[in-house]
Formats: C-alpha cells, sequence, structure tokens
C-alpha cells in the first residue's frame, strides 16, 4: 500500500501504477477530493479502478453518484475497512 499527500499526485500515481483499489479521503491539501474522485472516472486509464471514499465527510450519496464504489466516515475498524 502505498499513500500520497495530496490529490495531484494521487492522480499521477494512480495513472502509473494502475492500483487494484484507491482509498480516497475528501480533504485534501491540493484540490477536493470530490474533483479527484470525478477525473479518476472520466480518465481512461482510471475508471475501472474502485475507489473507496474514507473521509469524515458524510455525503454518501455524492460520493456514490460520482463513481465510488464504497464510501465509509472515519473513524472506520480496520476488520470493517477489509471486509469492504
Amino acid at each position: 500500500m502505498q499513500g500520497v499527500g495530496g490529490g495531484d499526485a494521487g492522480l499521477t500515481l494512480a495513472r502509473t501504477k494502475k492500483p487494484a483499489l484507491i482509498l480516497l479521503d475528501i480533504f485534501l491539501p491540493d484540490r477536493s477530493g470530490w474533483r479527484v474522485l470525478q477525473s479518476l472516472k472520466h480518465d481512461p486509464k482510471t475508471q475501472d479502478i474502485p475507489v473507496v471514499v474514507l473521509s469524515v465527510n458524510e455525503d454518501r450519496g455524492h460520493a456514490l453518484s460520482l463513481g465510488a464504489a464504497e464510501h465509509m466516515v472515519k473513524p472506520v475498524d480496520r476488520d470493517t475497512l477489509a471486509a469492504t
């Protein structure tokens, strides 16, 4: 598992590494996680990567409407996250 500090770096890493899953927070230092999610789902290189929004933001409907596979509100139990 590799973490990155912001949306721009995450998008670049997703495009080059094509991970099996992305855990995405909505509150990022350089751009909105909503914009990152939109970018991931509109890019042919990343659109099929499942994205789990893991954030204190509780707007599950918005996350799912933008293409997230799941939405979880922090704090999340490790076993619950693994089961997802």
